[in-house]
């Protein structure tokens, strides 16, 4: 019990050291951009690929939330095979076009949106690698939709979740309460800088807490990924 009750408390404590991190280091912005580049390319997404794609299995239906050009949806259409199905959601429409390149209908649905807590339109900034909702120069106005919405369009419910998109991971998850009663994983990259320019440095610790009250145990993969599973 006493180990268990250590373990916990660590595991809460890393999004508060994180965000101090993540804090100080946006003080020096070329230097904290290019920190994220060497890691996420050497270090980061070798160790999310080992942490997430094995809860992929064959048959799975995999939501890949913020799929850019289909990385990770590549993969998870390897892993499902031609028994499962893989939705990529993205709203900007060079990556929706891209997405569509991948497979068939019958193995791939490429949803064109943004997902959130509420449905409408925003303004979303195609930004290189850190494209986002919000204003900005060349903006596009996107689709907004709520996950759980999907549902109701006659998309099959998850058993995996990939979130990456830039600082809005909170609301994505605010919309998703019944498609994660289907889900076994959910693996939620935090963007810790977007979230403290949005003025939003508690909610890195909403988010654990919320995936746990969906009855997940979570764990960090490293300083920006973690994973939810049960």
């Amino acid at each position: 019990m006493t180990e268990r009750y250590l373990a916990r408390s660590m595991q809460d404590a890393v999004p508060k050291v994180l965000v101090v991190v993540h804090g100080q280091l946006a003080k020096h912005p070329r230097v904290h951009r290019l920190l994220i580049w060497i890691y996420t390319r050497v270090i980061g997404e070798k160790r999310v690929e080992s942490g997430m794609l094995p809860l992929a299995r064959s048959g799975d239906c995999v939501w890949d939330i913020g799929a850019n050009v289909g990385f990770y949806t590549r993969q998870f259409l390897d892993a499902v095979g031609p028994s499962g199905h893989v939705v990529a959601v993205d709203p900007v429409p060079a990556h929706v076009e891209e997405l569509r390149s991948l497979a068939q209908a019958e193995q791939l649905t490429v949803v064109a949106a943004a997902l959130a807590d509420q449905p409408g339109e925003m303004s979303f900034v195609v930004d290189g690698q850190a494209s986002h909702l919000g204003e900005g120069t060349g903006a596009l106005t996107v689709r907004v939709a709520r996950g759980d919405s999907l549902l109701e369009e006659g998309i099959a419910a998850p058993n995996v979740v990939k979130i990456d998109v830039e600082g809005f991971e909170g609301e994505v998850l605010d919309g998703l309460p019944v498609a994660l009663r289907s889900a076994r994983a959910v693996m939620v990259e935090v963007h810790f800088a977007a979230l403290t320019r949005r003025g939003l440095t508690k909610e890195p610790a909403r988010i654990v807490a919320l995936l746990r009250g969906h009855g997940f145990s979570v764990r960090w993969l490293d300083s920006s990924h973690l994973l939810a599973s049960r």
